[in-house]
């Protein structure tokens, strides 16, 4: 952090932390900040799925928006494609500064409410160190990873006890604060079994002993408050494939995916909650694998277990927009091409080809990308690759292009996207590291593929050009 940019940010931070008198029937709060190297314009501030405000960053890369009134609770904030929690009391004025060239450990909070936040953060950094160190336990018997997972669980108890003690914060922000070292560790062991079979490649799964889930017990699986925050999720989509992979390991995909929305039906009665795991399974189904659209018994139980009449049509339409594509190949939308004039994409299947996704805002997946493309590129020469750029600023695209273009395969064709809402609905693009293989008379062969697995090469051999 350099000299003048520390000055300034701590002065900002004391006008934060003094920014109001709390009073009682006084419910305002402030939440401001300044975003390093910006991705985007904006940012997004949530609660829970709920968008409450749209905060524009000023020249200086700088935002601030005050609340005549905000209730003491969790929210979310987005910087695209990133986000991060944050917790406010009544009357907090809070401030964060984040590089986003290194997210999560530049972001820093100040102001009041400052220290609880700072104290998220930590524990989330610490629980993402475990994750890593982690893998490697999962090659051990039983007993041997119960102790690994036992002692590294209890330092981050340790640690939040030593917090609680000295910040002496609310229940009610007591909830999460517990919540990020309890379900971590949780998840962990739901993992375990699977993740050991897999990785020793025997035929059984690991003996456990009768305590090993003890901690089933005492967990509360309608917990509204939690619905929303992702180590709760996390360790309940565990749970329920553990509890299915364990009982029936033998059941195929489509069996699995059945069973996972019915054992989510019987295990959770908060119908927020419930939606929330159900619809998550649902798109994870449809993702996988364009032929799941064509399962008209997962997509009947679906819309039976959730209420969610929003995410119940937007899986109706996605699964629509799979069925279109797998028959009749990708319908036309509109690119623009580096001269800036509108072209067709039917224009573009002259032969087998790969079309892939980026955006400048998650460049380590461009440079990632990119490295395979140009692999690939040298390999097969029958095959064409396009690659559909999802900013919407043409200029700084043409910009982006021009400052990398050294690392850019000269085969590759470039696209910019015209109308991102009709890309995402009629091509069903939901994630950046998506891709597709076309093949001849502009058939869709793999509408979900996945570039950077071992097999990928192999299997577009095999697709007629």
């Amino acid at each position: 952090m350099n000299t003048l940019f520390s000055y300034r940010f701590l002065f900002l931070c004391f006008v934060f932390a003094s920014c109001n008198n709390p009073k009682d029937n006084d419910y305002s709060a402030y939440f401001g900040g300044e975003i390093i190297n910006p991705k985007d314009k904006w940012v997004l501030f949530y609660q829970g799925e709920n968008l409450l405000d749209s905060i524009l960053l000023d020249q200086n890369n700088r935002f601030f928006i005050r609340f005549d009134s905000l209730a003491s609770g969790l929210y979310t904030f987005k910087h695209e494609p990133e986000y991060q929690y944050v917790y406010f009391d009544k009357n907090d004025s809070i401030m964060v500064r984040i590089n986003t060239l290194d997210f999560d450990e530049s972001l820093v909070f100040c102001g009041r409410g400052e220290e609880k936040n700072n104290f998220l953060v930590e524990m989330y950094l610490k629980n993402q160190k475990d994750r890593n160190d982690t893998f490697y336990t999962f090659d051990l018997k039983t007993n041997e990873f119960a102790k690994k997972a036992d002692s590294s669980y209890q330092q981050i108890l340790d640690f939040y006890q030593e917090k609680k003690k000295e910040m002496l914060w609310s229940d009610d922000f007591d909830l999460f604060a517990r919540a990020i070292a309890d379900y971590s560790y949780y998840a962990k062991k739901e993992f375990y079994p699977i993740a050991y079979k897999r990785r020793s490649q025997e035929k059984e799964f690991p003996q456990l002993s009768k305590e090993f889930y003890n901690y089933r017990k005492n967990i509360d699986f309608n917990n509204e408050n939690l619905s929303d925050f992702s180590p709760y999720l996390r360790y309940i989509t565990s749970l329920v494939d553990n509890l299915i992979l364990l009982k029936t390991p033998d059941l195929d995909e489509q069996k699995t995916a059945l069973a996972k929305l019915q054992t989510t039906d019987s295990l959770i009665e908060n119908a927020y909650l419930k939606n929330k795991v159900v619809n998550n399974i649902a798109f994870m189904y449809l993702m996988q694998d364009e032929k799941n659209a064509a399962d008209t018994t997962f997509l009947n139980e679906y819309l039976k277990v959730s209420t969610d009449k929003d995410k119940k049509g937007k899986i109706e339409k996605m699964t629509a927009a799979i069925r279109e594509i797998t028959a009749g190949g990708f319908p036309e939308i509109k690119l623009r091409n580096t001269e800036n004039e509108l072209i067709s994409s039917g224009n573009l299947f002259k032969r087998k080809t790969v079309v892939y996704f980026w955006s400048k805002k998650t460049e380590n997946h461009f440079f990632a990308v990119h490295k395979k493309i140009n692999n690939l590129a040298e390999n097969q020469n029958n095959v064409d690759f396009i690659a559909i750029c999802l900013d919407k600023n043409f200029e700084d695209w043409k910009s982006f292009l021009a400052k990398h273009k050294n690392i850019l395969h000269q085969r590759i064709q470039h696209y910019n996207v015209s109308d991102l809402e009709e890309l995402k609905d009629k091509w069903v693009v939901t994630r950046i590291t998506r891709a597709s293989v076309v093949g001849k008379n502009g058939k869709a062969e793999k509408i979900f593929a996945n570039i950077f697995e071992p097999v990928f090469e192999k299997s577009l051999e095999t697709i007629q050009e």
